[in-house]
């Protein structure tokens, strides 16, 4: 769960992840209990970056309400704020003064452009010979923290990154 999270902050960061802790719980697939007791739908974890930079990832798996992407940049000039539940910038004010978006239903949807340029880019690199943008470091990475923080969850303590 979140591994694209991870590669975004990741990018955002500019740095690789040196510790995480995580805490997760199955909140809403109880019948998986008895057969996977280890298996979690929701997952919080903190993290601290080679460059000094620190980073969080709250992630749910088979959220009804919507398909939930944002992004929170804290600076030490303010507040960056991207992405949320509304699917575009449609607003509906009805005749009882309520306000209603419609939301993001699934991802398909929401990364439709970028999952399109991201094949257009590995495609024009094979064409033109070159090593595409995004390699098996990234994939590597993306695992190492998925682990750790799996290692945090069942250890119940902050696991450093090698």
């Amino acid at each position: 769960m979140c591994s694209h999270d991870i590669d975004t902050l990741r990018w955002f960061t500019g740095g690789e992840f040196k510790e995480v802790y995580a805490i997760a719980g199955n909140y809403r697939t109880p019948e998986a209990r008895a057969t996977h007791p280890e298996f979690y739908d929701q997952v919080l974890l903190s993290a601290r970056f080679s460059n000094g930079a620190q980073g969080c990832i709250t992630g749910a798996q088979g959220a009804q309400y919507a398909y939930d992407s944002r992004v929170e940049i804290l600076g030490t000039h303010g507040l960056i704020s991207i992405g949320g539940l509304n699917a575009g910038t449609t607003v509906v004010c009805t005749r009882e003064k309520e306000l209603r978006r419609p939301a993001v239903v699934s991802w398909t949807n929401l990364y439709r452009e970028a999952y399109l340029a991201e094949d257009i880019e590995f495609v024009t690199a094979i064409r033109e010979q070159r090593p595409a943008r995004v390699t098996g470091c990234d994939g590597r990475a993306a695992v190492a923290v998925v682990n750790a923080g799996n290692r945090s969850i069942v250890e119940r303590r902050p696991v450093a990154l090698t």
